[in-house]
């Protein structure tokens, strides 16, 4: 017969302080760590049987009960805890704007559902020589953050050798992954180009929307961040949208030729769920977007040849869809500025006439009235504003 003793103080003894643009889970991670304990053991020594599990990513909208006892569990004042919830962070944000694995399989004592944990290296390597730790920035698992723009170098959202997601662990000069404990570097690399430096340019605009800055008139006119980002999600869920034909979604037409790889984010992945999808994937899709809104800018000035092949891309998406979805996006897009409305009626417009292997705009009428009577509703991921 054996016993099992357990014992849980009431404070830890090593408790280390949150940094101000850290999130939750990053700082347990180190609280863990310090303490000699997995993340799943540290959790299960908070919760000690009272607590409710939790069933949804502890890092938004953490509950009330939760963060008081990890407040007098660490030694730190409830309002630290809050300051580093994702919620405070991005306020008005639900979890659909952040990164997060189609499936999870944690330690025991980790919760069900849980955000990826991108990490950039050299970020890491940097806090490490100042701050004499490391751990994850709460801009990081945001789903359209894929590089980090200091360093231009992606970020990590998973172990290359075992494939799961893991908080970056320091040993023997490195960054391993705390399952395997092999080091941790990008599954794929992506050449330095002017290419990969407007894609991470367009990230920056996006999270400028996040903190109310304006975007670049250039791009969507003279609209507010919050209008920018509904406008940027509107496109990004017409890019994952799945045609009728097998594997083929808008993105993968659209991508530029420098990225492309041997797979593709319709045929690849079973439900490209814009969030859900890794980094690679993800890039590929704000790639794809990047050339929409290039193609049909609020000023004029781009080559007429980079027009002529987003209409044409454009045009061969809408030929893939039954009439009731084209008619959709289409309706979707009444709401979007002038010029970029109009570049997506006449891609969805344009008929081919064979014989002559041109492209000729007739006007088919698709929004003038209610499409066919019975037609199932289109649906597209929901974002909050």
């Amino acid at each position: 017969m054996s016993v099992e003793f357990r014992f849980v103080p009431e404070v830890l003894p090593m408790a280390p302080r949150p940094m101000s643009d850290e999130w939750i889970s990053s700082w347990l991670h180190r609280v863990a760590t310090a303490n000699t304990l997995s993340f799943g053991e540290l959790l299960e020594s908070v919760r000690g049987g009272h607590l409710p599990s939790l069933d949804r990513a502890m890092d938004h909208a953490l509950p009330m009960a939760w963060r008081t006892r990890l407040a007098t569990f660490c030694r730190i004042p409830e309002s630290w805890i809050s300051a580093i919830d994702l919620r405070s962070h991005f306020p008005n944000r639900n979890l659909i704007w952040f990164t997060h694995p189609r499936s999870f399989c944690g330690d025991p004592g980790e919760p069900s559902l849980q955000l990826s944990r991108p990490f950039c290296v050299h970020c890491g390597e940097e806090q490490k020589e100042r701050h004499g730790r490391a751990y994850i920035r709460a801009e990081w698992p945001l789903a359209f953050r894929t590089h980090c723009p200091r360093h231009l170098s992606p970020l990590i959202d998973r172990c290359g050798s075992c494939g799961m997601i893991t908080f970056p662990s320091w040993s023997a000069g490195r960054f391993c992954c705390q399952r395997c404990r092999a080091t941790l570097q990008p599954t794929h690399t992506l050449l330095h180009s002017p290419g990969l430096s407007a894609v991470i340019r367009l990230q920056e605009i996006i999270h400028g929307g996040f903190l109310g800055r304006h975007p670049n008139l250039r791009w969507l006119g003279s609209v507010s961040g919050s209008e920018f980002l509904r406008v940027v999600f509107d496109l990004i869920d017409v890019l994952t949208h799945r045609t009728a034909q097998p594997g083929l979604v808008l993105a993968d037409l659209l991508v530029p030729d420098e990225f492309r790889r041997a797979y593709n984010v319709g045929g690849r992945f079973q439900s490209p769920q814009f969030s859900a999808l890794p980094w690679f994937a993800r890039f590929l899709v704000l790639a794809a977007l990047n050339q929409v809104l290039l193609a049909f800018p609020a000023t004029p000035g781009h080559p007429p040849e980079l027009v002529v092949a987003v209409e044409r891309l454009l045009n061969r998406f809408f030929r893939c869809l039954p009439f009731e979805q084209k008619a959709g996006i289409l309706k979707r897009s009444e709401t979007w500025p002038a010029w970029l409305r109009m570049g997506f009626h006449q891609a969805a417009t344009m008929v081919r006439q064979r014989p002559r292997r041109r492209y000729a705009v007739q006007w088919l009428g698709t929004t003038s009235g209610p499409g066919p009577r019975g037609s199932p509703p289109v649906k597209y991921t929901k974002f909050t504003f």
